[in-house]
């Protein structure tokens, strides 16, 4: 077996698994930041009269961020 291939695949075999786990944490980490400032954006233009446990939510959420 000619070595430099060896090496050449063990090397393609790492680039794409490093290309494969940088495009999972974007993507998660893509979502949860829409998330968090969807919940954000709904905190602070929630109209706390209207429904109780919904304020407390929205309450506990705004102050632990």
């Amino acid at each position: 077996m000619d070595l430099q291939t060896f090496y050449k695949d063990q090397y393609d075999k790492s680039l794409a698994s490093k290309s494969e786990i940088n495009s999972s944490l974007s993507t998660h980490i893509g979502i949860s930041t829409t998330l968090v400032a969807a919940l954000f954006y709904a905190t602070t233009n929630f109209d706390f009269n209207d429904n109780l446990i919904l304020s407390v939510f929205f309450i506990d959420f705004h102050l632990s961020s």
